[in-house]
């Protein structure tokens, strides 16, 4: 199996969960793969295409052209409504679209996609080598990792906090590592429900959120309180009691007091995690939905 993924945004986290990274270790599984911003030229490589997040019209006519099987992993670009209609103009050249869950494969259903096939494949964590962070009696650190404005009431969570002679640390898009996360006690993903700001409004209307921080979250050990989106909560369903879900900001704070509060939650949902944290391993993940959906795309 010869498989090509590609966008234009390679410094991007999700660049690296949903291209970079399934891509090498696509190739520790035997079969070849490339990330590439630059794909056209090398289209005759490959057998199976995959445009993560963005889905560039030119490249998709191209490589169907080639006689390419072509996927979108449109993850977030399926907000954008331009880059919607764009790719429905030419979906007769698309063959197929990853999503995370049922309400996202739905959502493109309704947008129009009906005769592409749709595969449901869940975020992979960065935790390749299964390392643990310390558990530690007390929380003195929260933490969120990701883009700061994915964020919501980040002042308020920091004054909340301090109340509990508690700090917040906000770290980069790209963290992914063990020191990324060796100093956190308790995660956060939290985009309020409620909000008016446009960003949080378009995830309302699809009920979707990239799961790569949570997986993360659970991955390394640490319990969390996040948001509940429909990605979050399949998310939660392979791997059952390793989080909190908030409804709202009232809601959140109760559930990050008690958090803080209740150190035998906080071990009892970390180990939890950390008990099947094998099923979101990227190796795992590839063999049970990336690699059968691309066999199956390439057959029909």
């Amino acid at each position: 199996m010869n498989v090509l993924f590609t966008n234009h945004m390679p410094k991007r986290m999700s660049t690296k969960c949903i291209a970079i990274q399934p891509a090498e270790y696509l190739n520790k599984l035997g079969h070849k793969a490339t990330y590439s911003t630059n794909p056209i030229p090398i289209l005759n490589n490959f057998e199976v295409i995959v445009f993560s997040k963005w889905c560039d019209v030119q490249t998709l006519l191209a490589s169907k052209k080639a006689n390419l099987k072509t996927i979108w992993f449109a993850d977030e670009n399926l907000f954008s409504k331009e880059q919607v209609e764009e790719v429905l103009k030419h979906k007769d050249s698309l063959d197929g679209i990853i999503s995370n869950h049922e309400v996202f494969t739905q959502k493109c259903r309704d947008l129009g996609f009906d005769k592409q096939l749709i595969g449901i494949v869940p975020h992979h964590h960065c935790n390749f080598n299964n390392e643990n962070v310390p558990f530690r009696e007390s929380v003195s650190k929260v933490g969120y990792l990701g883009v700061d404005f994915q964020l919501h009431n980040t002042q308020e969570i920091k004054d909340f906090l301090k109340s509990y002679n508690v700090e917040l640390t906000l770290k980069g898009q790209e963290s992914c590592k063990y020191e990324d996360y060796c100093d956190i006690d308790v995660g956060i993903v939290y985009i309020d429900p409620q909000s008016e700001e446009p960003y949080s409004k378009v995830h309302r209307q699809i009920d979707y959120r990239s799961g790569v921080k949570l997986a993360n979250f659970i991955a390394w050990g640490i319990p969390s309180v996040v948001s509940p989106y429909n990605s979050y909560k399949y998310a939660s369903k392979l791997i059952p009691e390793s989080n909190l879900f908030a409804e709202n900001f009232e809601d959140f704070k109760e559930k990050l007091a008690k958090l803080i509060h209740d150190k035998e939650l906080r071990k009892t949902l970390r180990e939890n995690g950390l008990k099947n944290r094998e099923k979101l391993h990227i190796t795992e993940v590839l063999k049970n939905y990336y690699i059968p959906f691309f066999k199956k795309i390439i057959k029909q």
